[in-house]
């Protein structure tokens, strides 16, 4: 049986420092190479983000414990979303920052890291010691489904946020339509009802590379970021809403899983895992947007960032315990 700090630093080694490395490469390309980070995304987000969804629902196996997250995943949105409002007014935050200290305590970098991070936790030992037992799949399919709720909410209410429009069913309707994921959740659900195997056709192997570079292009991504940011002296602002979201969320998201007890450990553990991210990025291209102390909400995201190495590897570690598999 391994010590309780050999788990810890495996935890560390397997699946934080490879996010760390890629992380260092972004900075690294973009301090020796010009970059157009806004081309770079939208690489992101309409071509290898689609491959990532379109292959999890493809190999997702729905059952009753993995769809119950979507309205936990909705219920947790909302919860921290009223406590961020509580943070604010108690630790007086200025009201012109009020609306980016919620969206900061509330979303989460899921497309970013999140992803990322589950990917690599679950296909390391022990979770694929036989393959047969892999959780690979399931894990992924669970996450995606939650990083749909997590870019529903992104895309339909950060916009009002902002300031940029009003919240309303035609543009709830108009930003979801406009989500590429979207459409590759249909054309996932269209083949596997129409019962064609694409794995069988070349598509497969392209499909499969494109997931691979996910992973690759979303973490350099965010090196590319943290390298043009200014850095200045963290103040209560990101005291606050680093605490709100790395320490708070993760409580909340306990106290919804002991009690709704879902049946399948599996996904108690990723919707754990996926409490504890740390901010959306995506707060950072809407405040970029709408000039709104646009370096520092980055600086606040890549705070909040940088302290979640250490919460969310503490999350990762103990969510085994509260939530075995097998038992």
């Amino acid at each position: 049986m391994k010590g309780k700090n050999m788990v810890f630093l495996e935890i560390l080694w397997d699946g934080i420092l490879p996010l760390i490395v890629l992380i260092g490469a972004g900075i690294f390309l973009d301090s020796k190479f010009k970059i157009d980070l806004s081309t770079y995304n939208k690489l992101i987000i309409w071509v290898t983000l689609p491959c990532f969804v379109f292959y999890g629902i493809y190999n997702y196996i729905p059952s009753y414990s993995s769809l119950v997250l979507v309205p936990l995943a909705i219920v947790l949105i909302t919860l921290q979303y009223f406590c961020s409002s509580i943070f604010a007014r108690l630790f007086k935050i200025e009201k012109d920052k009020k609306t980016i200290f919620k969206a900061i305590s509330t979303y989460s970098s899921i497309g970013y890291i999140g992803i990322s991070l589950v990917m690599l936790i679950y296909s390391r030992m022990p979770y694929i010691a036989d393959i047969e037992q892999s959780l690979i799949n399931e894990s992924r399919g669970t996450i995606v489904l939650l990083l749909l709720i997590m870019l529903s909410a992104i895309y339909i209410f950060e916009p009002c946020q902002f300031g940029e429009e009003e919240l309303s069913f035609k543009n709830t309707i108009k930003h979801i339509i406009k989500m590429p994921s979207i459409y590759a959740i249909i054309l996932a659900i269209l083949v596997k009802t129409l019962g064609f195997h694409i794995e069988t056709t070349f598509l497969w192997s392209i499909i499969k590379h494109y997931i691979g570079a996910f992973m690759i292009l979303v973490l350099i991504s965010v090196g590319m970021q943290i390298n043009r940011i200014k850095w200045k002296k963290p103040d209560k602002f990101m005291y606050v809403s680093a605490f709100a979201k790395l320490i708070i969320n993760p409580v909340l998201a306990y106290i919804i899983l002991k009690i709704i007890n879902l049946p399948n450990p599996l996904d108690s553990q990723v919707f754990f895992i996926y409490s504890s991210i740390s901010s959306s990025f995506l707060t950072a291209v809407y405040a970029n947007e709408h000039d709104k102390y646009k370096s520092y909400v980055l600086q606040s995201i890549l705070f909040n960032t940088i302290l979640g190495i250490i919460t969310m590897s503490t999350v990762i570690y103990i969510s085994p315990y509260l939530f075995p598999i097998g038992q």
